[in-house]
């Protein structure tokens, strides 16, 4: 008679490391049921017992209810489970497709009324680059989230014909697994250990996504990451004008503003900092374009420098110099050589990332978006990219003419004598370069001083 009340319970642990774990699962069992199972009844009253004893007033209001779960978001019907933290060795996070019978426990997510395509999609290595550069981190683990991976995940929109193929690879996923059937998902997803088999079966299945993007030619992660990035924000400027991202800009005040710089300094390093001539004057450029474009006023002020724009205070400040806090709080360090000044993450950088989905919220993956871009720049394309978003972003501050040729005519002639190194031809193909990729100003924040005023 209790075998019907007793389920399988699927923690990230059980689920990733195979083991076994049951519990009671009490949900409309009848009052003479219970009292028919003494075992059962015995184990409830103790339940009761300790809610009633907690020092919470919301546990002590769950002791009326002691047949059921404190939280209950169980699925009536097939869904997948998607642990919260996964390592970060892993090429592709295990995701499990399960029926309702499972109990899913709260260290994992669960995709309710899913399908096999569903499987496929989010196991796929496209779904897996955009977890990469959007999740949350605990320590160095992914931290994936609903709200900020999921929800703000690009999906495809496959022909018939190719959701029928990548439904086919993921089923294959999951057969493959089961002559596996004496390993865990930990032994199956380590990248020494993960059988031939199931890599060919996820490449099968990466190739039958791809082709659903309309793309088959990644030549690697950060290609598949800038095309979703694309796709991410085709959905959200299709009716997004500059006004409106201002008006929406003025909203966003709950933080201090040195809290949001230290933050936003702290994605800087945690994506940049293992790109090319990552160190403190392309960071300033980064931080400059990315503040200038997110919806968070940060209260800053630049000032026109040879590299482009510069805001002093919180480069070279004696208060709230963004170095010195980032170091008291281990989340970025830096390093000296001759002159420069190079980052690194600290051991508590993933404590500042974590924050920086709940300050930046809903704005947090166009955040990461601007940063990601800046990857693959050199210091030199960088400096050229701030300058001009800068000549371009005081021209619509000033309502002055916004053209291609009086934005370089700026930079060129009225920025710094330095900029003249940079041709009229490259400075064009950097504006292109701009426009492809959204990094496009809304005139932002005061004008920019021509140069530091004296004390």
């Amino acid at each position: 008679e209790s075998k019907k009340w007793i389920r399988s319970f699927m923690g990230a642990e059980e689920f990733i490391n195979g083991k076994k774990k049951w519990c009671l699962w009490l949900e409309n069992i009848r009052p003479h049921d219970l009292r028919s199972l003494p075992n059962i009844s015995k184990r409830v009253g103790a339940v009761k017992k300790h809610r009633i004893q907690s020092n919470r007033e919301t546990t002590k209001k769950l002791a009326d209810y002691p047949t059921l779960f404190g939280e209950r978001r169980q699925p009536t019907a097939n869904y997948i489970l998607i642990p919260r933290v996964s390592s970060e060795k892993r090429i592709y996070i295990p995701i499990g497709f399960f029926s309702s019978e499972v109990i899913v426990g709260d260290t994992n997510l669960c995709i309710p009324n899913a399908t096999i395509y569903h499987f496929g999609i989010l196991t796929s290595l496209m779904h897996m680059a955009w977890v990469r550069a959007t999740c949350g981190r605990l320590k160095s683990d992914y931290r994936y989230s609903n709200s900020l991976v999921y929800n703000n995940y690009p999906w495809p929109e496959p022909t018939e014909k190719q959701s029928d193929t990548i439904k086919i690879a993921a089923q294959n996923i999951l057969d493959v697994r089961k002559k596996f059937s004496d390993c865990n998902l930990a032994d199956l997803y380590d990248p020494i250990s993960m059988p031939p088999e199931l890599i060919k079966a996820h490449q099968i299945l990466d190739l039958a996504v791809d082709k659903s993007y309309g793309r088959v030619n990644f030549k690697n992660e950060y290609e598949r990451v800038e095309f979703l990035f694309k796709k991410y924000l085709s959905y959200i400027t299709v009716s997004e004008k500059p006004e409106i991202i201002l008006a929406k800009m003025e909203t966003q005040a709950k933080s201090s503003s040195l809290d949001k710089k230290l933050i936003l300094s702290s994605l800087i390093v945690d994506i940049l900092s293992k790109s090319k001539q990552f160190g403190r004057t392309k960071f300033s450029k980064v931080f400059y374009v990315t503040d200038m474009l997110c919806k968070h006023d940060l209260k800053t002020q630049y000032y026109r420098e040879a590299a482009g724009p510069v805001d002093y205070n919180l480069l070279y400040g004696k208060k709230n110099k963004i170095d010195d806090i980032a170091a008291e709080k281990n989340y970025f360090t830096t390093r000296f050589s001759g002159k420069r000044v190079y980052y690194m993450p600290g051991k508590n950088i993933h404590e500042a990332i974590e924050n920086a989905n709940s300050i930046f919220s809903d704005d947090i993956v166009n955040i990461r978006r601007i940063i990601f871009v800046f990857k693959k720049l050199t210091l030199e394309q960088s400096e050229i990219v701030a300058t001009l978003f800068a000549c371009w972003n005081d021209r619509i501050i000033s309502k002055s003419e916004v053209m291609d040729d009086v934005i370089i005519d700026d930079v060129r002639n009225n920025w710094h004598v330095n900029k003249k190194r940079f041709t009229y031809d490259r400075l064009c193909k950097a504006l292109e370069w701009m426009k492809k990729h959204s990094i496009l100003p809304v005139g932002k924040n005061v004008h920019t001083i021509a140069k530091k005023l004296k004390k």
